[in-house]
């Protein structure tokens, strides 16, 4: 993995960054309520980003209008469920399983109909998102805290690899 696309050039600035996000993380996850209210807008500017990438790449992907119908059907229930997370803050479940579903199904949808023989890694992933999103969808909303602590882990890790780069850079010089 290339670890300089995630890091900047300044060792200094590095560690300053790597020090004021762990900082952050600890606060917002044990002494305030800042993760409570920005997990649901944070899932649905990725469930946005997420979905804008695989739009493009799929528009790229397939020729047929029938398959660029179903990909934009797709993209459209992300974008109406990243709004109901961005400002509604709707359940994440919800919408996060709603979204994952409908990958899952578009995958095998169009894998099935649009082309002759679907590759058994998509096959695995597409049967993978689909479980996984009924699951999320139809399960008890519990997987807030989940989320929480996933963000929190990602948080703590990032500042983490800017802190030890920038430590590193700092003693190269």
């Amino acid at each position: 993995m290339n670890v300089k696309r995630w890091v900047t050039k300044n060792a200094l600035l590095n560690i300053i960054l790597g020090i004021l996000i762990i900082v952050f993380a600890v606060v917002a996850m044990f002494f305030t309520s800042l993760i409570d209210d920005f997990l649901a807008v944070l899932v649905g500017v990725l469930i946005l980003y997420w979905s804008a990438m695989r739009f493009y790449q799929d528009v790229r992907r397939y020729k047929s209008s029938q398959a660029l119908f179903i990909v934009t059907v797709e993209f459209v229930i992300a974008v109406v469920a990243s709004y109901f997370l961005i400002v509604q803050q709707a359940g994440i479940a919800r919408y996060l399983g709603i979204v994952l579903y409908a990958r899952g199904f578009v995958v095998l949808l169009i894998g099935q109909l649009f082309t002759k023989k679907l590759a058994f890694e998509r096959f695995a992933f597409a049967m993978a998102f689909l479980t996984l999103g009924a699951y999320v969808w139809f399960g008890n909303n519990a997987y807030e805290t989940q989320l929480k602590w996933v963000l929190f882990i990602a948080l703590i890790l990032y500042g983490a690899l800017l802190l030890y780069e920038g430590l590193k850079a700092s003693k190269k010089t």
